[in-house]
């Protein structure tokens, strides 16, 4: 079984419409999987996914590493969960989704006035969660011999790939959104999923460079060349 953890760069929003990498992953090695990833989410929830898991079950591991500014806030006495991803706008429209209800959550106007000052705090100090980031990794590496990280900021060079010609997918100021119907998912074309997913087996079959692919993504995945192969439609 194959075991992976991340946010929406690796999470599967409806598998019977289309299928991201992690599904195809599954069909190249004729293996079951188990997706723990949550679109928005911070590395500390992908962090605690994955200790929940018995992770001796999986022949391998793929964890998506997000930006480290996002931040699971908890309170564990009261069992409250807020997520800041990023701005404070996108954290609160995010926190309203079905898939963030599930989390107690304190008063709004308590959530609204500490999502702007997480804003703030990453506007003036960046760095501040790297070492965070470095050591729940480190954790991650060393918990089981059959591991790949992927970085949100390399993935995020291939989704750029087929953002050109004035397509405009992402608040604030989109043209289009991404389409299921049309094969998008995970933040890519329905091809690059299956190039990726390829990609990572050969990771863990003969050790391939994968995160060389992300330095010069043009030359290892395909560039969309239609509106719809992108996987975008118009709003």
């Amino acid at each position: 079984m194959i075991g992976i953890f991340g946010d929406s760069y690796a999470y599967e929003h409806d598998t019977s419409i289309a299928h991201g990498w992690p599904t195809h992953l599954s069909k190249i090695y004729n293996e079951e999987f188990e997706n723990h990833s949550l679109y928005g989410s911070s590395l500390a929830y992908s962090h605690k996914q994955f200790k929940k898991q018995d992770v001796k079950k999986y022949s391998k591991i793929v964890f998506v590493c997000t930006e480290p500014g996002r931040q699971m806030l908890v309170d564990d006495e009261d069992n409250y969960q807020l997520h800041f991803s990023g701005t404070a706008e996108r954290s609160i429209n995010l926190n309203k989704q079905d898939q963030y209800q599930k989390f107690k959550q304190k008063d709004r106007n308590t959530n609204v006035k500490i999502l702007y000052e997480m804003e703030n705090v990453l506007a003036t100090y960046p760095n501040t969660w790297d070492f965070v980031k470095d050591l729940l990794i480190d954790h991650v590496n060393n918990s089981h011999s059959n591991v790949l990280i992927l970085s949100i900021r390399d993935l995020f060079l291939l989704t750029q790939l087929d953002i050109h010609h004035g397509w405009k997918p992402y608040p604030p100021r989109n043209n289009c959104v991404e389409s299921l119907e049309l094969g998008r998912e995970c933040h890519i074309s329905q091809k690059q999923n299956i190039e990726l997913a390829g990609y990572i087996k050969r990771y863990f079959e003969d050790g391939f460079d994968i995160h060389s692919t992300f330095k010069n993504v043009e030359k290892y995945y395909t560039k969309a060349k239609t509106f719809e192969e992108a996987g975008f439609r118009n709003i």
